[in-house]
């Protein structure tokens, strides 16, 4: 059993880690959101696909070894948080706040991610709505939006444009 919880707490420690690695890749997404540096947006793009698919990779290698090395039912394990299946699992107290202290650091780094998350979308909708106003005065409708916040364009009937284009 000793050997199971050292398992868990290792892996726990891995997606921590990566949980760290998104959060300082999300801040660098801010940086380049706002400074407007395209290219390193894609590669901080990239970089955060990556990790985000460890993460995935991380939890179901958790889940499994939990499933394997434990006695609780598939249900127990699949309709649980982590916390409540570590609660689950007859771990030594010692042990399971141990896991439980690593449970809710990863919350806390899920939250962070969260407020990033919504800020970094915040300052890409900020500057879709200038580049509209900027479009709207090109082709002088001014009061009227040529791009819907998902990023497809309005057609205006009746009117000629300097630019028509669809993004």
């Amino acid at each position: 059993m000793k050997k199971f919880a050292c398992g868990v707490e290792d892996m726990l420690k891995q997606k921590l880690i990566l949980y760290c690695e998104l959060v300082s890749v999300m801040e660098k997404e801010r940086d380049y959101i706002i400074n407007m540096d395209i290219e390193s947006l894609w590669s901080v793009c990239v970089d955060k696909k990556k990790i985000i698919a460890n993460i995935g990779v991380l939890r179901k290698d958790i889940l499994n070894l939990i499933k394997r090395d434990s006695f609780l039912s598939h249900e127990d394990i699949t309709c649980s948080s982590l916390v409540q299946i570590i609660g689950k699992i007859p771990f030594s107290s010692k042990v399971k706040s141990k896991l439980d202290e690593l449970v809710v650091e990863i919350n806390l780094k899920k939250d962070e991610l969260n407020v990033l998350s919504s800020e970094n979308k915040g300052y890409v909708n900020e500057y879709l709505t200038v580049i509209n106003d900027v479009m709207s005065t090109i082709v002088e409708f001014s009061n009227d939006r040529h791009y819907t916040s998902a990023g497809s364009s309005r057609v205006i009937a009746g009117s000629n444009h300097f630019i028509n284009a669809e993004v």
